[in-house]
């Protein structure tokens, strides 16, 4: 076969690892991540941190994300914390523009969702549990998303990230209403990216299976349940199975990527379906 209409780069295989590595790089960004309570948000702040951004947790507890940044910060990162109720439409308003008046932009918006496992039929769920569980996934995010897109089609371009746990595609027994939420998450994924991609905003979502936090831990650690394996790959992980995933959406690296959900799973879930 005659290959000699191909054109050669002449970068070097070295250069060419190191430009593409430079994309993965933060700096110059803001990173803003919601649910300063949530397990994930220390971790994401110390990963988007380490690569350069300038990174805000938000939260409704305001002494809980001060007092995770003033742990975060001795550990030599530079992480500020911002008071912010995500169901008060005209309050997260508010807050944008601060982000914009302090910051002077917003590059990046993780909603961290969750709520524990009702561990009931969905067919029992009350008023009250479906009203907590659609303002965490939904109402919460969709003010989060809506103003920060509207920051960030002002400097044309931005990333919005979803992490929803992986139920939202594939509901377990007796978990109520939490992955109807979910999945109607994964939908505001998918309408958003649509609206947002003329302003070059992407939007896209992290679905993460098991991974061995406080609600899951016994599930991760249920040797009956996933059986006895020589490494870690057929259980959940940590959280830090989510890093490559999570920061390649966050960067410059992923500028093609949006509408996409991501699932990060591990072995059982191999067939779990999650377009």
């Amino acid at each position: 076969m005659d290959y000699s209409h191909f054109k050669h780069s002449k970068k070097s295989p070295i250069t060419s690892m190191t430009a593409s590595a430079s994309k993965f790089d933060l700096h110059g960004k803001v990173a803003l991540i919601s649910r300063s309570d949530h397990a994930a948000s220390a971790y994401c702040a110390r990963l988007y941190s380490a690569r350069g951004a300038t990174v805000v947790l938000a939260g409704l507890d305001h002494a809980h994300s001060q007092l995770l940044a003033q742990q975060l910060a001795q550990e030599g990162l530079a992480i500020h914390a911002l008071p912010c109720d995500a169901l008060n439409n005209a309050e997260v308003e508010d807050f944008m523009r601060r982000i914009e008046s302090k910051f002077g932009r917003l590059d990046v918006l993780l909603n961290c969702t969750h709520i524990g496992p009702a561990a009931e039929a969905v067919f029992n769920t009350s008023d009250e549990e479906y009203e907590r569980s659609m303002n965490v996934h939904v109402r919460a995010c969709l003010n989060m998303s809506s103003h920060a897109a509207k920051l960030m089609s002002r400097q044309q371009g931005g990333s919005i990230v979803n992490l929803i746990a992986m139920t939202g595609k594939r509901p377990g027994f007796q978990q109520g209403v939490a992955p109807i939420a979910r999945d109607t998450l994964v939908s505001m994924t998918h309408t958003f990216s649509s609206e947002c991609a003329p302003d070059l905003i992407r939007v896209n979502a992290v679905l993460p299976g098991l991974t061995d936090g406080r609600f899951a831990s016994a599930l991760v650690h249920n040797t009956t349940a996933f059986g006895e394996q020589e490494d870690n790959r057929s259980r959940g992980g940590g959280i830090n199975t989510l890093a490559g995933t999570l920061l390649y959406l966050a960067s410059d690296a992923s500028v093609y990527t949006t509408g996409a959900c991501i699932a990060v799973k591990a072995a059982p879930l191999a067939n779990a379906g999650v377009p």
